[in-house]
C-alpha cells in the first residue's frame, strides 16, 4: 500500500506532474453581519507548468484550459486575473 495505483503510465505521467494538487482559487461569502468578504489566490507555478503541458481531449476542456492559461501557460502570473470578479458574482 501506500504507492503508486496499479495503472499503466502511472509512473510516467509523475515525469510531467509530480504531485497531486489541491487548489482553491476563489473563495466567497457572506458575514453574520452581510459583509462579502471574497479571497482569490493564484495558481501556483508548478500547476501552471503542469497545464501547459496538458493537451485538450475535445472543444469544451480547450476553452476552459484556455480561460486557465491565457498565454499558453508560459508565464508564472497565468490564471490569476481577478478583474473579472465582481461584487455580484456569488
Amino acid at each position: 500500500g501506500g504507492g503508486l495505483p496499479a495503472v499503466p503510465g502511472a509512473r510516467s505521467d509523475l515525469d510531467w506532474c509530480p504531485r497531486n494538487f489541491l487548489h482553491r482559487y476563489r473563495l466567497a461569502f457572506e458575514g453574520v453581519d452581510g459583509t462579502r468578504f471574497q479571497a482569490v489566490v493564484p495558481l501556483p507555478p508548478d500547476l501552471v507548468k503542469v497545464l501547459s503541458l496538458v493537451t485538450p481531449r475535445g472543444a469544451a476542456s480547450a476553452q476552459a484550459l484556455r480561460a486557465w492559461l491565457p498565454d499558453g501557460g508560459h508565464s508564472s502570473t497565468s490564471g490569476d486575473d481577478a478583474s473579472s470578479l465582481g461584487p455580484n458574482d456569488w
